[in-house]
């Protein structure tokens, strides 16, 4: 074997010994062992209508089954009031096809102006549980 190709064989291999011990991110998405709720967030499945300043930090928990066929999401009307900020899923158990994964969608307020903000789980294809907010987003 040439002495390029053990390099680069080496480097590939620490590179993922250093991949699998830490939390991963990609985009907006952060991979964690477990993915708690931000402390002081305000819990959007628990209110309606909210008011926030500008900075303030909202979330709700969400569950994925690939295997049921089970997604909760969310779809914002403004996002130049109201943003997604992080997603947080728990890691995916390595050799599981389909599996689910507990996580935490993490939202700021941007600027002044009001939003709705739609939750809602999609159950094979057929929305079978949803909830609405109206979010107004004040100076501090």
């Amino acid at each position: 074997m040439r002495k390029g190709g053990i390099l680069s064989g080496l480097f590939i291999l620490i590179s993922i010994v250093i991949f699998i011990g830490c939390d991963k991110t990609e985009g907006l998405t952060v991979y964690t062992a477990n993915p708690v709720p931000p402390a002081g967030g305000i819990n959007l499945f628990k209110t309606n209508d909210v008011s926030l300043k500008i900075g303030q930090i909202a979330y709700f928990e969400h569950h994925f089954s690939g295997s049921v066929g089970v997604l909760q999401d969310f779809v914002i009307s403004n996002t130049n009031v109201f943003a997604l900020k992080n997603d947080f899923r728990q890691l995916p158990e390595s050799g599981l096809v389909g599996g689910s994964f507990h996580g935490v969608f993490v939202f700021e307020a941007k600027q002044p102006g009001t939003t709705l903000f739609y939750i809602f789980e999609n159950f094979r294809g057929v929305i079978t549980y949803q909830h609405t907010n109206m979010i107004t987003v004040v100076e501090k």
